[in-house]
C-alpha cells in the first residue's frame, strides 16, 4: 500500500525555503481563528482564482516532509475523493497559494480550514458569512455562466429570466429559463398544500435563485411551485411541479428522507436530496437507488451546469445528439 504522502497529486519539489514560508503563514494565525469551511471551500476565490498550489504533507510525527506543486483541477478532484467530513476521512495536508497569501489546512478527520477567506475584492473576511450567502454567491456565478447565451435573445417576463432564443427553436421555447423566485409564504403554502417538507438548501434556491430552472430546453430541469396549468404562452414561466415526484410518483426504494427536485429529459432520470446527509443523488425515474452522488446541492448544481455547457455549442445546439446528457 502506498504511503499517504505518495498519493498526493503533483510534482515533488525540494525547496526548504517554500516549506518555511508555508509554516510561517500557518503560524501567523492562531488555531482558534482558523475558519472551518469544509465543502464550502470549493466555491470561494481560493480555488477559483489560482491555477497552481503548493501542497505540503503535514506528518503528525514531524519526520516525513513532502512538498508538491499541483494543478488546481487535479487538486480539487483529489480532495473531493479523499476528504469527507461526514465519513471522518481526511488527510493532514496544507495547501498554499504560490504567492503565500493564503492557505487551506486539511486534517485526517475530514475537516477543511482556511487561514483567510476572500469572496470578492470588497469582502476580506467571512467569519460571519452564512450558508445562505455562500449559496447566493454560487447562484450569481451560475447566472453569469448561463448569461453567455444572452446575445441570442433575452427577456424578463413576470420576474422570470428567459435566455437564448436562437432561430431554430420553436416559437415559445428558450434555451434557459430561470423562473421568478418564490416568497417565503408561497413556500409555506406549498409545504402545507402537499404535506411535504422542503430542505433548507432548496428553500434557499427557490427564494434566492428561482422557482425552478430549465437548462437547454429541458435537458436538465429543477422543480418548483407550479401555480397554474394553462396551456398558453405563460406555461413556459411555470416549473415542473414539486408535488409530482414527491407525492404522486415517488420511485420505488425512495426513503422518507429523499426529496426529489430535478430531472433529465434524456430518459426521465431524477435528482434528489437525502435530508439525512444533504448529499444529492442521481437515480433512474422508477428506482431511487443511487447511481451517482454529490456532497452538496451547490456542488451538484455547479458541476452539472459546467458539464452540460461542454455538451452544447455556442448557439445552444447539442454537439452530438446521440451522446447521453446524464451524469453517468
Amino acid at each position: 500500500m502506498d504511503k499517504i504522502y505518495n498519493i498526493i497529486p503533483g510534482d515533488i519539489i525540494e525547496d526548504v525555503s517554500i516549506q518555511t514560508k508555508i509554516n510561517a503563514l500557518i503560524d501567523s494565525t492562531k488555531f482558534d481563528e482558523w475558519i472551518e469551511m469544509n465543502e464550502n471551500i470549493y466555491y470561494l476565490d481560493f480555488f477559483n482564482q489560482n491555477e497552481k498550489f503548493y501542497v505540503m504533507y503535514l506528518d503528525p510525527r514531524g519526520i516525513v516532509k513532502r512538498l508538491y506543486i499541483t494543478d488546481c483541477n487535479e487538486l480539487v478532484c483529489f480532495m473531493k475523493d479523499r476528504i469527507n467530513l461526514k465519513k471522518g476521512e481526511g488527510l493532514d495536508i496544507a495547501i498554499c497559494t504560490k504567492d503565500f497569501a493564503n492557505a487551506v489546512i486539511c486534517n485526517h478527520d475530514g475537516q477543511i480550514f482556511s487561514i483567510k477567506v476572500s469572496v470578492s475584492p470588497t469582502v476580506t473576511s467571512v467569519r460571519n458569512y452564512s450558508t445562505g450567502e455562500l449559496l447566493n454567491r454560487v447562484y450569481e456565478e451560475i447566472k453569469e455562466k448561463l448569461m453567455k447565451f444572452k446575445d441570442l435573445g433575452y427577456e424578463e417576463r413576470e420576474g422570470c429570466c428567459l435566455i437564448g432564443k436562437p432561430e431554430y427553436l420553436p416559437k415559445l421555447a428558450w434555451l434557459i429559463v430561470i423562473m421568478s423566485p418564490l416568497k417565503n409564504d408561497e413556500i409555506l403554502l406549498m409545504e402545507e398544500k402537499y404535506s411535504i417538507k422542503i430542505p433548507p438548501v432548496y428553500k434557499n434556491f427557490l427564494q434566492d435563485f428561482g422557482n425552478g430552472l430549465d437548462i437547454f430546453t429541458g435537458t436538465l430541469s429543477f422543480f418548483g411551485y407550479r401555480k397554474h396549468y394553462k396551456r398558453d404562452e405563460t406555461a413556459i414561466l411555470q416549473p415542473f411541479a414539486l408535488d409530482i415526484p414527491n407525492v404522486y410518483e415517488r420511485p420505488k426504494n425512495a426513503k422518507d428522507t429523499y426529496f426529489f427536485m430535478g430531472f433529465y429529459d434524456w430518459d426521465g432520470s431524477e435528482l434528489y436530496i437525502d435530508t439525512e446527509t444533504n448529499h444529492v443523488h442521481f437515480c433512474r425515474r422508477d428506482d431511487a437507488t443511487s447511481l451517482y452522488e454529490w456532497n452538496s446541492f451547490e456542488e451538484m448544481l455547479t458541476s452539472e451546469i459546467d458539464r452540460l455547457l461542454k455538451l452544447f455549442t455556442e448557439d445552444g445546439r447539442p454537439i452530438d445528439e446521440n451522446q447521453s446528457t446524464l451524469p453517468c
